[in-house]
């Protein structure tokens, strides 16, 4: 079974260009919320993963390292799995308007939701209405497990 997810970011024009993840997107310890919170702070590296299109899984790579082999059937350690790069399939890219994304995304299945707005991760399940900073679900979820 799947957990869903959509992972945002805000662009310089104030819209949000976002992703759809396929696996793992909870706030799990190997989940998409901690992954996020503990490899992708710099919004550089979280554009680049956006750029990437929709994903099979996140990892704490965005890409292969130079002569690393990567594929679908065989993926490097600690890279993300990506539809167009290591599927071959042709994906979209979506853009909205930061009210839409937050308020009213559009339904791809998403059981969660992650959005990068002025230098942090928000987060919510995708049923609820309020958003919090991530570091306080992955905090949450780690004091809940222990």
């Amino acid at each position: 079974m799947s957990t869903r997810s959509l992972i945002g970011l805000t662009l310089p024009n104030g819209k949000v260009r976002f992703i759809y993840c396929h696996n793992d997107g909870d706030f799990e310890e190997q989940g998409v919320g901690p992954m996020l919170f503990e490899h992708y702070q710099c919004p550089e590296k979280i554009g680049q993963l956006i750029n990437l299109g929709d994903i099979s899984s996140l990892d704490q790579r965005v890409a292969p390292g130079s002569g690393e082999s990567h594929s679908l059937g065989s993926k490097a350690t600690g890279v993300t799995v990506a539809y167009r790069r290591d599927r071959g399939e042709v994906i979209q890219t979506r853009e909205m308007s930061f009210t839409g994304f937050r308020r009213s995304p559009p339904d791809m299945g998403q059981e969660y939701m992650y959005h990068f707005h002025r230098g942090g991760w928000w987060a919510k399940k995708a049923r609820d209405s309020r958003w919090e900073k991530l570091e306080k679900q992955v905090k949450k979820k780690a004091a809940s497990a222990a």
